[in-house]
């Protein structure tokens, strides 16, 4: 114990008191308030304070990058230092047991570990004073819950990686290896969070489990506590908590008694030797008396050789990291890992798995890639100190071959190891395709446009070389060199991925849209953004190579002026001029992007969006009350060509007239251009025009004022300029645009989409408070506009829409012509019946599927590879239309239907006239073998058709409400018509997940949560909770009640905007008093667990 006890006492006293430590300790408390401010922007809900412990407990448990790096570089040394070092023939020779000398490094790391993570109790502890947020953000200071959570979690997880890295060390002998282990363990949790996030299939209690350091279980946890739980709890060590400390605490033991039991001296000391190769001595006769010749040896330091020893250095340089049976035992725990993901999780979305096409292949890159990158940086690292770490760097600096032949031959090992590992991956991915079935759908393009490319993949782990190359040049300093290029990124990473940071001018090696692709559109505008931000980081990773051979230190003393000076040779003086060069193309890169993202307004920050927003509501919210025309018809010609990412287009609009009107207040959208607009054939000229908020006012004539219809004509044009950094532009994209109306024509009126919804965020602007995001019920101005376009009544009118030629346009109506003509194809939509004004366009490559259910056409608009779920599609309108003619009558569905797929960076679903709008990940591609995944497929079919016949037969007033009967209500009938075709089995798995989306999601409310009969369109609520309720209330009452009550309310309001309220109380007064109290908790109180 004595042994044991001084080991620690010298490895603490050796370690605390330097100035590395005083770093490490600084990087915590500051990692401690960087986590939380991304924490409590975590917690939408306004009530959730910033130094809240719900988000102390989280911080703890994801440990924070800095931390892991902490870990990565500071554990492994304390064992193998001796070897490292190569002290360790004296060192384990002195008369000491090696057990003992186990034990002793081992606590020691662990303790070391324990006294520097302190400072994240001081960070969270200083969060009141840290300037990150208002005094009002603040609560009492939780004491308790900052020691509770370090030791319920922080303390633990140090005990987890200490012991994975010590076994990792023994059972190799390579420190190598106790990298890879700790970003193993890394790469397991953001898979475990990712899928958890994403609703990755049905494993909830494999992620909460498998997470290393218990943040997807402290995450889950807080996702179920209210808010006042949130500011003031404990966490409460039992359930999955529990369950997930008591496993990898175990995990833990096991693994440090295994490394105890591994390690001996005598074991220990070969590390390094390989026994398998030995020397052979040839015998000779050293004393022959035969003349021996001395070669003639020819100086050759020309430019031609030193490119011959670049290369012959570069392969062996490369086969040192590639050869060693350790990389071909890290490289398999790569691939497994991945082989693993792809499998087991393979891209979910809300109804589960989906088929393996190409692109779900190589979403691992976007945790992988951050791993991997990581991974291959310290690599390199260690492979440019190479001669300093074994001590051999005073006889290679005085050898007579320049710093870029020697260093660069280890930067392009590196490239071939980066290479190496992007090809494996790319075949993994196809086996696991081909293992999973989908040969047939295998895309080589895509694996190497996504793994050999720019995102988290091959192009990326060189430019992150490179930042490594030119630090290890600047500091000289191995360790160094790791915190900073490590630290840099892992800080990019963690920044972006928390919103801290957005303008990705800053982020070398980032690129815009990432994880943007879809089928549709693949990656839309997002390629050429990524395609300049790329060429971008290339320049300034170039000058970063040559920066580092300038600056690298080459012998025993050479200070910085000499290193900076111009007479420097390291880097030859043409070099220093291409350096000169490539800087000014960086620069001429940043002023060009510059110019067409943010100055042509494609992006704006997130701040800056609400300033904007908040402007808008302080100077024009007093147009709400101020009475306006509203549409009444509308006839569109619109000429759109995708591959310039334009639309032309003329209207002729009919807008019903209030009396008294004097001027006309038009919102339009970012980029149209108004070439003509005209008033009963009268131009009209602007009176006031705000740039900012693309808000124009127009003087109405005299003459046309006790008009009680007005005559518009628009000529326009709408074209997207430059590129963007984060906004797709779906409306027009190259492939696959997607459009409402509303961006080509204005929204009259005041707009109430640019207010602010959430509470802390509207006081942080001086608004006044929300107590609901929409007009209560009985707001007399609300009570009288539509739900669906409160600057319209019910419209008809007709689009013409044409395209280029290979893609299909679409539009709101009843399709009645199309053709092509002059290398373009036309289509013509009519619009006869009164309509909400929620009208789309566009235009994609489809293939079309035409059928017919019960006498009504129908067609699916679909990508042409897509053909996989089009027979269930078919048998769901088949039966969707038959179960809504047979409950709703037999003009209860539209004729000529289309049902189409969109891409995916959209809203999920879209109904109005005539049409159904499905994103592609919502059932498209979707595997459905499975009895949940083919009942939502039919489940967004039917309540699609149920939607369409409130739309037509109800008038939804703008009111708290709305979405209780736009989108709860149709999703009602829709659960119901499942339950007709799968039985209930089938609706209980669907509301079974809706109902845990909603206890997910209720805590996180951003103001507070309404009852259902006040709901007040927060995303989580009316589709999740409403649409659970009313279905059960449906069954409850009865299928052949609630219909008919539901027809004769929607017949009695004819013509009348309704409220939710109205169906409600008819609903409620047909129960019995004893159902009645139980439903009359459920949708006017807040209370959980009635469902």
């Amino acid at each position: 114990m004595q042994t044991i006890l001084s080991i620690i006492k010298s490895e603490l006293k050796q370690r605390l008191f330097s100035w590395v430590t005083v770093i490490f300790f600084l990087m915590l408390v500051f990692q401690a308030i960087w986590y939380t401010k991304g924490g409590f922007e975590y917690f939408a809900n306004e009530n959730v304070l910033m130094n809240a412990p719900s988000i102390i407990y989280r911080n703890y448990a994801a440990m924070g990058m800095l931390m892991i790096i902490i870990i990565a570089i500071s554990t492994g040394g304390v064992l193998y230092k001796d070897i490292q070092y190569k002290s360790s023939e004296w060192t384990y020779a002195m008369p000491i047991n090696e057990k003992e000398f186990f034990v002793g490094r081992f606590l020691a790391a662990f303790l070391y570990l324990v006294i520097i993570s302190t400072g994240l109790i001081l960070g969270h502890f200083l969060l009141p004073f840290s300037g990150i947020g208002e005094a009002s953000q603040f609560g009492p200071q939780p004491w308790g819950q900052l020691f509770h959570g370090w030791l319920m979690f922080t303390v633990p997880n140090l005990f987890v990686y200490v012991a994975l890295v010590f076994f990792s060390i023994v059972f190799s002998r390579r420190i190598a290896t106790s990298y890879l282990a700790v970003f193993a363990v890394v790469i397991t949790f953001l898979i475990a969070q990712t899928s958890y996030e994403t609703g990755g299939g049905n494993n909830l209690l494999a992620y909460l489990l498998v997470d290393p350091g218990g943040y997807v279980a402290a995450q889950y946890y807080a996702d179920l506590q209210s808010p006042l739980e949130k500011n003031t709890a404990y966490f409460q060590l039992n359930g999955y908590l529990l369950q997930n400390r008591l496993l990898w605490a175990g995990i833990a033991l096991l693994l440090a008694v295994a490394a105890y039991f591994k390690f001996s001296f005598k074991y220990f000391i070969q590390a390094g030797v390989d026994k398998s190769k030995k020397i052979k001595e040839e015998r000779s006769n050293l004393f022959s008396g035969a003349t021996v010749r001395v070669p003639k040896i020819a100086k050759q330091f020309g430019i031609a050789d030193f490119l011959k020893k670049l290369g012959t250095l570069s392969k062996l340089e490369f086969l040192n990291i590639v050869r060693p049976t350790s990389f071909k035992i890290i490289l398999g725990i790569i691939l497994l890992m991945v082989f693993l993901q792809n499998v087991t999780w393979n891209a979910t979305y809300y109804i589960g798995k989906e088929v393996p096409i190409s692109s779900n292949m190589t979403f691992f890159r976007l945790q992988w890639g951050v791993f991997v990158n990581m991974l291959i940086m310290i690599w390199a690292g260690e492979l440019f100190f190479k001669d300093k770490t074994v001590n051999i760097w005073q006889i290679t600096d005085s050898l007579p071959v320049p710093v870029w032949v020697t260093q660069l031959s280890r930067f392009v090992a590196v490239i071939g190891l980066s290479f190496v590992l992007s090809l494996s991956f790319i075949a993994i991915s196809i086996f696991t395709q081909i293992l999973l079935g989908g040969a047939s759908y295998i895309d080589l393009a895509r694996f190497a446009e996504d793994l050999l490319l720019y995102r988290w993949a091959f192009m990326n782990f060189v430019m992150y070389a490179a930042l490594v190359f030119f630090v290890a040049g600047l500091t000289s300093n191995r360790i160094i060199t790791h915190i900073l290029s490590v630290g840099l990124f892992l800080f990019l990473v963690v920044s972006f991925d928390m919103g801290i940071v957005e303008d990705l001018r800053i982020g070398y090696g980032f690129v815009p849209g990432i994880e943007d692709f879809s089928e549709i559109s693949s990656y839309g505008i997002f390629q050429t953004s990524a395609n300049w931000f790329f060429l971008l980081w290339t320049s300034l990773a170039i000058t970063l190579i040559m920066a580092g051979i300038w600056l690298w230190k080459r012998g025993s003393d050479k200070k910085w002026r000499h290193r900076l000076s111009l007479k420097n040779v390291q880097l030859a003086h043409t070099s220093k001029l291409a350096m000169v060069g490539c800087i000014g193309v960086f620069f001429f890169l940043m002023s060009f992007i510059t110019k067409n993202v943010y100055d042509n307004g494609n992006f704006v920050p997130e701040d800056e969006q609400e300033r904007l927003d908040a402007e808008y509501e302080y100077k024009y919210k007093h147009l709400e009350a101020y009475p306006q025309p509203k549409y009444l018809k509308v006839d569109l010609e619109i000429d759109l060509f995708p591959s310039e990412r334009k639309a032309t287009y003329e209207a002729e609009i009919v807008l019903a007239n209030a009396l008294d009107i004097d001027t006309l207040f038009l919102n339009w959208k970012d980029f149209v251009v108004i070439t003509s607009l005209k008033l009963n054939q009268q131009e009209l000229k602007p009176v006031k025009e705000d740039e900012d908020q693309n808000l124009t006012a127009y003087l109405i004539p005299k003459e046309a004022k006790g008009d009680s219809l007005l005559s518009v004509s628009i000529e326009g044009k709408k074209q997207y300029v430059g590129f963007v950094q984060g906004d797709f532009q779906g409306d027009l994209t190259r492939v696959g645009s997607f459009a409402s109306i509303h961006e080509f024509l204005p929204v009259i009126g005041y707009d109430s989409d640019h207010e602010l919804s959430e509470n802390r965020t509207r006081e942080a602007l001086e608004l006044t408070r929300l107590s609901s995001r929409i007009a209560e019920i009985g707001d007399p101005l609300a009570k009288g506009q539509d739900f669906f376009a409160p600057d319209a009544g019910l419209v008809t009118g007709s689009i013409t829409i044409s395209t280029e030629t290979g893609q299909v346009p679409f539009a709101a109506g009843t399709l009645m012509k199309k053709e092509e003509r002059e290398g373009r194809t036309i289509a013509t939509y009519q619009i006869d019946d009164p309509s909400v004004f929620n009208w789309y366009l566009g235009s994609s490559d489809y293939a079309l599927v035409q059928g017919v259910a019960s006498g009504l056409d129908y067609t699916l608009f679909h990508k042409r590879e897509h053909s996989f779920n089009i027979d269930l599609y078919r048998d769901a309108m088949d039966k969707g239309i038959s179960y809504m003619q047979k409950q709703f009558g037999a003009n209860a569905v539209p004729d000529k239907l289309q049902v189409l797929e969109i891409h995916r960076w959209q809203d999920p679903f879209y109904t109005f006239a005539n049409t159904l709008v499905i994103s592609e990940k919502e059932g498209w591609v979707a595997d459905t073998k499975g009895l949940q995944e083919k009942a939502y497929l039919y489940l967004k079919i039917g309540s699609g058709l149920a939607s369409l016949w409130l739309q037509k037969n109800v008038q939804v007033a703008n009111v708290q409400g709305a979405q209780m009967l736009a989108e709860a209500l149709p999703e009602a009938i829709g659960l119901q018509f499942v339950i007709e075709v799968f039985g209930e089995e089938a609706v209980q798995l669907l509301t079974e997940k809706k109902m845990e989306q909603y206890a997910k999601d209720r805590h996180n409310e951003p103001n507070q949560e309404p009852p259902l009969l006040y709901a007040d369109g927060a995303d989580y609520l009316e589709i999740n909770k409403g649409a659970t309720a009313l279905s059960n209330l449906f069954i409850d009452i009865g299928q052949e009640q609630f219909i008919p009550i539901v027809l004769k309310w929607a017949a009695s309001n004819t013509g009348k905007k309704v409220a939710f309220k109205s169906l409600y109380e008819i609903l409620i007064n047909n129960l019995s008093n004893k159902s009645r109290e139980k439903w009359v908790k459920v949708f006017e109180t807040t209370e959980s667990g009635l469902l």
